[in-house]
């Protein structure tokens, strides 16, 4: 295990090259700027984001379509199958960012360790209300 020393109080540390763009990119998307009084929280609020994003399109389209037959005309079974596909296409899209979201907590971890907090203190992060 590699250990390295805490950065100075404000001293943002820096992620490592191949996780800059993708927290990059996340954090700036959404606006954040972390530091080591949020750091923590900035990543708990990501984590329960992610998992809200997936427990809300969790449904496989196996299980049932998200739009069922309208009605016994020829239409409907296009407008049906038309319809699936797009709203497949916006699940997969929701997963995906979740999944980014996901990644740039896990960067965030890391943020964390420089800044000093324990691994139990990042897990312990989750257990508290992610929008204190």
């Amino acid at each position: 295990m590699v250990m390295s020393s805490p950065n100075a109080v404000g001293q943002v540390p820096e992620p490592p090259v191949n996780m800059r763009r993708s927290l990059s990119s996340a954090m700036h998307s959404v606006g954040l700027q972390v530091d080591r009084d949020n750091v923590l929280r900035v990543r708990s609020v990501l984590l329960t984001e992610a998992e809200k994003l997936r427990d809300a399109v969790a449904r496989p389209m196996s299980e049932r379509p998200w739009v069922d037959l309208c009605g016994a005309d020829p239409v409907s079974g296009e407008a049906s199958s038309a319809f699936n596909a797009r709203i497949q296409i916006l699940v997969d899209h929701c997963r995906q960012y979740a999944l980014q979201l996901e990644q740039a907590a896990n960067s965030l971890d890391r943020i964390a360790r420089n800044y000093g907090y324990t691994e139990a203190e990042i897990q312990a992060s989750l257990k508290g209300s992610a929008l204190r």
